[in-house]
């Protein structure tokens, strides 16, 4: 990279990052979280040159919650990565609360969970992806394979649950 802050991607040496997080080996590919371009990147070989491409994301400001085509598809300032046993890349999708997936077969974005409280890493843990939930001070597994799904959510609310220990409680509202 050349030290300024953006999302420009060809030679390594030419190439723009944001905030470069996570870094993914896969075979020939590593996988770049870079958060604050809200962007999923890859550094490979092409031709003989080492070269920064962006697989999901636009620029600085362009941030959301939008699966499909890669090119089509946003994230929000994604932080923690895995590769999945089938080949496709698994994202943090801190901001949106959620764990996204990437397929580079299909170069497709799905969800795989949401409502989680700031996923910021990953773990591949054999059938599940182990998700930090840094907002709740929590670890929660993911299955693969599990269509997309709210995790920690209450079934009546669609809230976060939060357990609390027998005996008195104190609700103290800080805002009107």
């Amino acid at each position: 990279g050349t030290t300024n802050e953006g999302l420009v991607d060809g030679p390594l040496a030419e190439a723009w990052f944001a905030q470069p997080s996570r870094l993914v080996p896969d075979g020939d590919t590593l996988w770049l979280a870079d958060p604050e371009a809200s962007a999923l990147r890859r550094i490979v070989e092409r031709d003989g040159t080492t070269v920064v491409e962006t697989v999901v994301g636009r620029g600085l400001f362009d941030f959301g919650f939008v699966a499909g085509p890669a090119d089509e598809a946003l994230l929000q300032h994604p932080l923690g990565l895995a590769v999945l046993p089938d080949g496709s890349v698994a994202l943090a999708d801190t901001y949106n609360g959620a764990v996204r997936r990437y397929d580079p077969a299909t170069g497709e974005v799905s969800t795989l969970a949401t409502d989680l409280a700031e996923p910021s890493g990953l773990l591949l843990d054999g059938t599940d992806v182990l998700v930090v939930e840094s907002a709740a001070h929590r670890l929660t597994r993911v299955p693969l394979g599990a269509s997309a799904r709210a995790a920690g959510t209450s079934h009546t609310t669609g809230r976060p649950t939060t357990e609390v220990r027998g005996g008195e409680v104190e609700l103290a509202i800080a805002f009107t």
